[in-house]
């Protein structure tokens, strides 16, 4: 029930419409009997279900034939129509004390059959009413987070449409504004609401839509340095290889989006990738929420994608590995970008053969053909970092890189080789 200040009791008017039954006189003149109702409806407790604070009116009185009472007062039966928000088709008993010779005094009202009021709504549903509804709610959820909701933290509600329904009911198009300390809900709803005697009720509400609005309480300031340092021990896929991202250099892009429906910000960042056996790009997509408790960002999750080869380094070395229980070695003896020259070489092969093959970005295979006839000798994939090597030659084995040349010594003008120990 809303609950507006009543300044003054010139709110409550009387229609001074007055009908008498059956053709009888009236001891109380009939004039009198709107007004002592609107005065007894506006000074008594509204448990009867009719919002007195609101401008209210006494439409229509009828009376019936009155009873004399023994003690010289008398009681007059009365079907009433009165308009608040509503309006009601009822019954009172209305017993009156005779004060002097010409005054006669309310004493008393009796409601008659309550329950079975005709109560019809006049009136739209308003703000108020609105807020009100909120409220008697208690707390209103957004992509499954529970909003405790408070008379300050509802503002800016609009009704944009309303219209009853085949039932009675008002349905009702409305936007309104929920704010925290560092989210503000934007919302549009749908609402079902009734009139009863106890006032205005929601059987249906329904979020339609939110966008949210981070407050000014709320900055996101997470630092490119930040954003590399979280996926320093983390890895993307390239085909079915995991390339490690712990040597990602710098940022040289990013996008910032914040997510108006789930509170989460999506970062799109574009980053250098330097390996030792070649250079790369990639594009890394970090989703970032608020903490539980609302006071920090959190990474929630990332993924990477467009990953790619920029410039190849020198990828000459040695691999070794075993195919049954034979000894196999490949090295590459020259490499132009992501085409390389290999020997291969086993323990029971009496020559040499040599290989020409070109390094796929988007997995790292490779086909080995014959550099002559092009007819495949071997198939396989490198690593993400080009120190093992998955062939198929005769038979699935996994070969070790057993020594490598200068790789980023060669562009660095470096001399000193490195050499890795590997046994297959």
């Amino acid at each position: 029930m809303l609950k507006k200040k009543i300044t003054t009791l010139g709110i409550i008017t009387a229609s001074i419409v007055m009908m008498a039954g059956c053709g009888s006189k009236l001891s109380v003149p009939e004039s009198q009997i709107p007004s002592d109702l609107a005065t007894f409806l506006y000074n008594n407790t509204p448990s009867d279900g009719i919002d007195q604070t609101v401008d209210l009116e006494v439409v229509k009185t009828e009376a019936g034939k009155e009873v004399k009472n023994d003690d010289g007062s008398v009681t007059i039966p009365i079907n009433a129509s009165i308009s608040d928000k509503s309006y009601y088709n009822g019954q009172f008993e209305m017993t009156y004390e005779k004060e002097d010779k010409d005054t006669w005094v309310l004493s008393d009202v009796t409601y008659v059959d309550r329950d079975s009021w005709e109560i019809t709504p006049i009136h739209t549903v308003d703000e108020d009413v609105v807020k009100e509804i909120l409220l008697e709610r208690q707390a209103i959820s957004y992509a499954g987070d529970r909003i405790e909701l408070t008379e300050d933290d509802i503002s800016e509600i609009v009704i944009n449409s309303q219209e009853e329904d085949s039932a009675g009911a008002m349905v009702v198009n409305t936007s309104f504004d929920v704010s925290t300390e560092y989210v503000i809900y934007h919302t549009t709803a749908r609402l079902t609401v009734i009139h009863d005697i106890n006032g205005y009720h929601a059987t249906g509400a329904v979020i339609e839509d939110y966008k949210c609005e981070l407050t000014e309480n709320y900055t996101f300031n997470i630092s490119d340095e930040e954003l590399i340092k979280m996926i320093s021990d983390k890895a993307l896929l390239v085909g079915e290889q995991s390339v490690a991202l712990e040597d990602v250099t710098k940022i040289t892009e990013r996008k910032d989006t914040f997510n108006e429906k789930d509170l989460s910000m999506t970062i799109v960042a574009s980053v250098n990738i330097e390996k030792d056996a070649y250079d790369a790009t990639a594009d890394i997509y970090y989703t970032y929420k608020i903490s539980e408790d609302g006071k920090y960002w959190q990474m929630d999750s990332y993924h990477g994608t467009n990953f790619k080869v920029t410039s190849w380094n020198d990828l000459t070395g040695l691999y070794m590995g075993y195919v049954g229980g034979d000894a196999v070695t490949m090295e590459i003896f020259e490499s132009k970008d992501n085409v390389i020259y290999a020997v291969l070489m086993s323990d029971t092969a009496s020559s040499e053969r040599e290989l020409m093959g070109t390094i796929n970005e988007k997995d790292m295979s490779v086909v080995f053909v014959d550099p002559d006839s092009e007819n495949e000798l071997l198939t396989g994939n490198f690593s993400a970092d080009l120190k093992a090597f998955t062939g198929d030659y005769g038979k699935k084995s996994k070969w070790a890189l057993i020594s490598q040349s200068t790789y980023r010594s060669v562009v660095s003008g470096e001399t000193e080789s490195e050499e890795d120990d590997a046994k297959g």
